[in-house]
């Protein structure tokens, strides 16, 4: 947007298409994705979509709740933590699952910067409330995501 404001506020010799190509550049950083509630637009029928850092924060759960061959062509993505979770709660598996998620973020989620994971072990109902906290590229304020880890079996 910087750069928009540069070329805007310079006397832009040529036509108006230049300024058009310039505006669409910076227009076309807006993140988008399929919203996995699959619910209907109700004005045009389609797949409703998530914009912005609702599409970041939605790719980030899903990175944290892959399992390693679940998805198609790239086995090598996924957390594997669903395996942790039959562990005893500890803060040594706590401090392994920050690290797993903080590298699976950082390896497939160019979009999240800044990465902190925070694990609190609940023993009472025998979970792991992880809080993500990161900077989506481009938006200036800090994202947190709260996930609850429990085993289901």
């Amino acid at each position: 947007m910087k750069f928009l404001r540069f070329i805007l506020d310079q006397e832009v010799k040529g036509s108006i298409n230049t300024v058009m190509a310039i505006t669409n550049l910076a227009l076309s950083k807006i993140y988008k994705d399929i919203d996995f509630g699959f619910k209907a637009n109700p004005a045009s029928g389609d797949l409703s979509k998530k914009i912005d850092v609702k599409a970041v924060l939605q790719s980030v759960k899903t990175l944290v709740m892959l399992n390693y061959y679940e998805k198609p062509f790239r086995p090598e993505i996924g957390t594997g933590i669903r395996g942790l979770l039959f562990e005893p709660l500890s803060p040594i598996v706590g401090a392994t699952l920050e690290k797993i998620i903080e590298q699976v973020i950082e390896s497939y989620e160019p979009r999240a910067k800044k990465i902190r994971v925070i694990s609190e072990p609940d023993y009472d109902s025998n979970t792991y409330r992880m809080t993500l906290e990161f900077y989506v590229v481009g938006i200036d304020s800090q994202q947190k995501l709260q996930v609850e880890l429990k085993r289901l079996r």
